[in-house]
């Protein structure tokens, strides 16, 4: 779906190679570990500063 909607919507095939080489890779690599793209998410991704960090210089968080 990632590769599908800017093909049709640019009509250049740049996006149909890139998908029919990605495609395979990626299943692969989500058969191989299924919570990869979560993991991914997860690391990349941003959180608030906790009121805390300039104490313990680094942010904690408790379950």
């Amino acid at each position: 779906m990632g590769i599908v909607l800017p093909f049709i919507w640019t009509k250049s095939l740049v996006f149909f190679l890139v998908g029919i080489i990605a495609y395979p890779i990626l299943w692969f690599v989500a058969d191989k570990e299924p919570h990869f793209f979560e993991v991914l998410r997860v690391s990349f991704g941003t959180v608030r500063a906790t009121k805390n960090r300039k104490f313990w210089g680094g942010d904690s968080f408790g379950a």
